[in-house]
């Protein structure tokens, strides 16, 4: 014997133990696993071991099979684990001829070859590389038709010959296979989009992948500040002009005040009138005064023109003056 030979015999070991612990489960009786809460126990670690020996004699297989890969120009250590390897009917393209090929899972790549037999050298079969595919660059379809064991895998351009119909020879294996390549497909796009993120992060376009459209209380919808939002927001003091009696003094007509309807509509502390002050109170502005109050039929006297160095603070408290003598507006019942 040679040493390949001598190779095997650990997995065609491993290939007992695995039949060993089916048989120890057969064996326990069926009124054992209702008995106790260690009985129950023992049980599921019977599980566990056959679980882990299956998955280490594939393995195994799979890491042999690997091995005997010929003619690949692919450094298949830089693809990532070994997941799946099985054989299946490929057909390459719409209209492409059958063969029958040993495709190889690894995290990065899907390899696909053609198996050379030895009837005379068993389990040392190679497989001559065919083509490969890189994990980025397909999409899967899970269901082709009525069969239930078909699949594609196809590139993402989408073109007819860059698709790759897979037929196994179980329905286990295709459902296998699909679920492994899904699993695989997720992880690849979360990371794309980890990397898309950094790279726009890095350029300062920042950690949002498009623009935020949605209405929020937060935007700007409008700049104006209407007088129902004022009387909110301003404090009301004893003497405060905010309210019905600045109201009151909004709607009295003064024909000649020194402040304009335009500078009135501009400033938010003015918009409860015009400026003035009525007679007796002595208030003068600039090089004119006013001499009536606001219920006095008397005409107004037309002020000068206010002096361009006329302070704000002077002319609110000519606002203030004016709208405290004011008659009490009348509420309507």
């Amino acid at each position: 014997m040679d040493l390949a030979s001598y190779l095997l015999k650990p997995v065609q070991r491993m290939g007992k133990y695995a039949l060993l612990l089916q048989q120890m489960m057969k064996a326990c009786p069926e009124t054992l696993l209702n008995s106790s809460e260690r009985s129950i126990q023992e049980i599921e670690d019977l599980k566990l071991a056959e679980e882990m020996v299956k998955f280490q004699l594939r393995h195994g297989n799979d890491l042999l099979a690997m091995d005997s890969i010929r003619e690949c120009d692919v450094n298949l250590k830089e693809q990532g684990r070994l997941l799946r390897q099985n054989e299946f009917l490929v057909w390459e393209g719409k209209s492409g001829k059958r063969s029958l090929r040993q495709v190889f899972l690894f995290e990065e790549l899907i390899l696909f070859s053609k198996a050379r037999r030895f009837p005379d050298r068993k389990n040392l079969d190679l497989y001559i590389y065919k083509n490969s595919i890189k994990m980025t660059d397909i999409g899967l379809t899970a269901k082709i038709g009525e069969s239930p064991t078909k699949f594609e895998i196809w590139f993402r351009k989408r073109k007819p010959n860059d698709t790759f119909t897979l037929q196994s020879m179980t329905e286990d294996v295709k459902k296998i296979w699909t679920e492994e390549l899904s699993q695989l497909l997720w992880k690849q796009a979360i990371k794309n989009r980890a990397v898309r993120m950094a790279e726009m992060s890095s350029m300062g376009i920042g950690n949002k992948p498009c623009l935020d459209i949605r209405p929020s209380d937060n935007q700007i919808s409008d700049r104006s500040i209407s007088f129902a939002q004022l009387s909110r927001t301003v404090p009301r003091f004893r003497n405060s002009i905010v309210g019905p009696v600045t109201e009151a003094c909004r709607n009295v007509k003064r024909p000649h005040s020194v402040i304009s309807m335009s500078s009135v509509s501009s400033s938010s502390t003015s918009s409860g009138g015009s400026a003035g002050t009525p007679t007796g109170q002595g208030g003068s502005i600039g090089h004119g005064s006013y001499e009536s109050t606001c219920d006095s039929p008397k005409p107004y006297h037309k002020s000068a023109t206010l002096n361009s160095q006329c302070s704000v603070v002077q002319l609110r408290l000519v606002l203030l003056k004016d709208c405290q003598n004011l008659p009490a507006p009348v509420l309507p019942r």
